[in-house]
This record gives structure tokens, sequence and C-alpha cells, in this order.
């Protein structure tokens, strides 16, 4: 979900440059033969020709990556997927292992918590809802969750455009952290998540809000429309039916299967840091007891539609070519897929602008890519120990995924993407010195 900040991936006009020998530390080991050995191990994996060209090229960068940022954002791996078109190919790169303890080398089939992504999967299955007339999207609270009257005039479409008026978000109470942080394994309903933070305070809220529980009562409403629980409907509705066998969601710790393929999540950073943006010394948040340690067994109803499952970072590309063809939804729900508001207006717009930069559509981001002066849709999901980002231009067929296994309050891996379009598409980029250094605005709860 993003747990923390549930970052957009905003402030994507950033350059960076990457030393191969900055910032080692204890687990850092020799590039060359890390990957000489993750590629024997993965053998059969890549599709890729390593004779391509660019292979080298991302591999370097990718190696470059995690020297100058592994010790400041405490992952022990990066990996990336490229896939630059339907048909092929792909490149898989990566750089690490999936722990700081014997960990594995990092494989395309090696698992991540992707957080916030899962909205979009969330988004889909309420629009498939509608498109089977089982609701729609201008229902409103009122009418499918009578249980929280406070907000029975909130509509299913506000809360999938984070437009709902809500102030508040389950995943920064106190109450929850506490609870989450006495025990990770513990299971939580989308009940006991909502229950957080029901019925809320009372004030003026933004017009456009970043809120985690708007998704959770996504779930509710899913729920109650088919009679499937959350996990339920994700299987037999989108995972199955899109062969995304590297894909999971069920509201407990993972099965030994699924953890004995993810790699390990870390979070090194205090939430002052992350979510109050002061740097430390300051008030300690609840979930701080956490910091350091490894988070892959973190039951995954803590994040729920907002950000729960599990994949591949195949499988997200996969997922992301789905969402941009016609074989999910019907014409109609397509376009309100894609329907965007502005995050600084909350009013609906046709496309981020050099103007009007940030956009959210219905569980996607789309921002304005001043590197390449036009939109692109993108995503950068966050959970409790894991950064995974994907990207596509508006205009393009290449879908670039990118994961570290660590939570960070930085924009590295945003900044990373642009480094990687660089390399794949050097023809169709501004030079450096015209991109300027854009602020994130949604880098919050």
């Amino acid at each position: 979900m993003g747990f923390v900040s549930s970052a957009i991936c905003a402030a994507l006009a950033i350059v960076i440059s990457v030393s191969p020998t900055a910032n080692r530390n204890h687990s850092t080991y020799n590039l060359t033969s890390a990957t000489n050995s993750a590629l024997a191990q993965c053998q059969g994996q890549n599709a890729v020709d390593r004779s391509d060209h660019r292979y080298p090229i991302l591999q370097s960068a990718v190696d470059a990556y995690r020297a100058q940022y592994q010790k400041t954002d405490g992952f022990s791996a990066i990996s990336l997927h490229v896939s630059l078109s339907s048909t092929g190919p792909t490149f898989d790169v990566a750089s690490g292992s999936t722990s700081f303890q014997q960990g594995k080398p990092i494989c395309p089939d090696t698992l991540f918590q992707i957080g916030s992504i899962t909205k979009s999967f969330t988004a889909v299955l309420i629009l498939r809802l509608e498109a089977a007339g089982l609701l729609s999207i201008h229902d409103t609270l009122g009418q499918w969750l009578p249980q929280y009257p406070a907000w029975s005039t909130i509509t299913i479409e506000q809360l999938l455009h984070m437009t709902a008026p809500l102030i508040e978000d389950y995943d920064v109470s106190k109450d929850f952290q506490e609870a989450f942080a006495a025990n990770i394994h513990r299971t939580f309903t989308e009940a006991d998540l909502v229950g957080y933070v029901y019925p809320g305070r009372r004030g003026s809220t933004a017009p456009w809000k970043y809120i985690n529980t708007n998704y959770i009562l996504a779930a509710l409403i899913i729920t109650k429309a088919t009679g499937l629980s959350y996990a339920e409907a994700l299987k037999t509705m989108l995972f199955d039916p899109l062969q995304l066998h590297q894909t999971y969601y069920q509201p407990q710790v993972p099965p030994v299967q699924v953890l004995d393929a993810m790699a390990s999540g870390y979070a090194e950073q205090s939430l002052c840091e992350s979510i109050a943006k002061v740097m430390p010394p300051c008030a300690q948040w609840p979930l701080d007891d956490l910091l350091g340690r490894d988070m892959r067994t973190v039951n995954r109803s803590v994040d729920s539609a907002a950000g729960g499952i599990v994949a591949s970072l195949p499988d997200v590309a996969r997922w992301v070519r789905a969402l941009f063809s016609d074989r999910l939804l019907p014409p109609r729900q397509r376009a309100e897929l894609f329907s965007l508001v502005s995050q600084a207006s909350g009013k609906p717009i046709a496309a981020t602008s050099p103007a009007d930069p940030h956009g959210y559509s219905l569980g996607i981001g789309q921002n304005w890519l001043q590197l390449t002066r036009d939109p692109l849709w993108a995503y950068q999901g966050e959970t409790f120990g894991y950064e995974v980002l994907w990207a596509r231009r508006a205009e393009d067929k290449a879908v670039v995924v990118i994961a570290q296994n660590s939570a960070t309050a930085d924009n590295n891996l945003a900044a990373f993407y642009e480094t990687v379009l660089r390399i794949l598409e050097p023809q169709s980029l501004a030079p450096p010195a015209t991109v300027p250094l854009q602020a994130n605005p949604s880098n919050n709860p």
C-alpha cells in the first residue's frame, strides 16, 4: 500500500549520477562475481539475448545504483525488468541478493510486496462489477456500507479517485501501529482496519488526499456485491484469467512456497522522516520498533486491498500490459479507469501538463515527465520493507518495473527510471541540462 508513503512516482524529472565505487557497506560483495553467479542460478529465466548492447549498460547502471544507495536506503538488492513489447524482448537485470543473511540471487521470479500497485487491481474489480451491472461507481457508501453513516454520501468514484472528504488514514493511526508492531503476523479484517479511523475527525479536507482507507472500503463493497472475499475476487476474476501465476494475495502470513520465493524486506528510516518529513531526533512512531527487522513474513491483511499483493516483476509488467489493453474492461469502464483528476485541485483533467503535472485516475497515476516532455503513466508502491515502481509512457509499448527490498523516504527509484529510459530510448529525451528538479507533492500517507 504504501504503508508509509504510498508514493505515486512523481518527481520523475531528476537526473542521477551513479558511482560504481560509492557507499559500499558490509553486505556489498564483488559485483562481477555476484552477477555471474546470479546468471548461473537464474538460468533459463531471462528471455533477452545478452549480446544486446543495452544489456551490459543496464547491468552497469543497476550495479552502480546499488553501490550508491544500498547503505543509505538499507536494501540488499535492486531488480529491474524491462518489457519492450508484448512479444518481447525483455531485460531482467539485478544486483545484490534476496537477503543480508545468506541471501540467494535475485531472479525474474523473485517475489516482492508490490504495495499500492494493488490499488489498480482493486479499481479494476470495481469496474468489472459495474460492467456486469452489479454496481455503479456513482453509488454511495450509504447504499453499500450503511454501517458507516458518517460517510454515507461518499461515492465509490470518490474513494478510487482519492477525492473523498476523509482526513485520517488507518495506517498512521497510533492504535493500528501499536497492534501491528506488537504482532506482525496478526490477521486484520477490512472492518478492523476501517475501525481504526471511523468516523474520523471533522474539518476541512484537501481536494485530493491519498488515503489508503478508501481502498479498504472498496474491498468491503466488492465482497458485498459478489459474496466473495477480496482474495477470492482477485483470484477468480483477475489472477487466474490473466495467468498471473507469480502473483499472490491472501489475508494471512504467506505460505512457505511464497515466502521461499520472496526477497526479504527492510525498513531503516524512522517514520518521522518518511511521514512527518522531520529528521531525527523526533517523537518515535510505534512502527519504529520494527526498524531493521525482516518484514517478509508480515501478514498481508495489514495492507489488504490498498497494498497487500505479492508478485514478481514480470507479472507486474503483464498486469500493466493488461491495464492498457482492451481485454480487461469494456470501453466505458476503460475510460473510467483512466479518467484523471488533478492532485492539486481534485478536478478532472484530460492529461497532465507542465502547469498541472500530477494526476490520479482510478488506482493509477499519471505525471508530466519533463525529461520527455510528455505524460507518463506510473505508480510506485511501498510497504514497510519494499518499494516497487512501474512506468509506461503514454505512446510507448515499453513497460519498466523496478524494485528494491527496502522502504525509504526518497525518490531514488523514480530517478533511476530516468536512467533506464536514457539507456533504452536516448533519441527521445531532452538533454540533461534542461531537466529541472521537481518536488513530489504526493509523497504522503
